[in-house]
């Protein structure tokens, strides 16, 4: 049985899921917005993308085995595009809404960090990288609540290593994303 046909479901009051821009989820995020006042903050001037990282430990089940050749082509991008790197379990939590409130693209590892697509800048897009046996759906329907352009990426070319420790990504195919 999927979600959207629980009784207790939201999904289901929205009609099976079909719903966009919930104003439920909309109101949550410009609650949050409104009490770190990040209301103010500008549009990013030239596309910004928020590379969403995590340190390999025994917690952190979904750190990219290839971070760094991750970062690298994303950076082969500047100085037409601007690269935040963060690592939200390190920071603050108002500088982890400022980074996402700045950024037009979100990319990261499947897990509920992921949730701060609420507060991305409004034509902003979540690229949504986990492994092919997962299937879970929550990101990509918080992401459709809030208005937000979700895209998983392709889940051939990402690989796992001792179940869920990490994630190894083909980085040709994400480029060419």
């Amino acid at each position: 049985v999927s979600h959207s046909q629980w009784d207790s479901s939201i999904l289901k009051t929205f009609k099976y899921g079909a719903c966009h821009h919930s104003s439920l989820i909309l109101d949550i995020a410009r609650l949050g917005m409104l009490g770190f006042n990040l209301f103010k903050l500008k549009e990013p001037a030239k596309p910004t993308i928020l590379f969403q990282t995590h340190a390999e430990t025994k917690d952190i089940v979904y750190a990219f085995h290839n971070e760094k050749e991750i970062e690298n082509m994303l950076k082969s991008g500047e100085p037409y595009v601007h690269i935040l790197k963060a690592n939200f379990y390190r920071m603050p939590l108002k500088m982890q809404l400022e980074y996402a409130r700045r950024s037009n693209l979100y990319l990261g590892a499947q897990r509920d960090s992921l949730l701060h697509i609420l507060f991305l800048a409004e034509e902003a897009v979540l690229v949504e990288i986990y492994p092919s046996r997962n299937s879970m759906q929550h990101v990509r329907n918080i992401a459709r609540l809030a208005g937000k352009i979700y895209i998983q990426f392709s889940k051939a070319n990402v690989t796992c290593n001792g179940g869920f420790v990490g994630l190894k990504v083909d980085v040709k195919a994400l480029q060419r994303l």
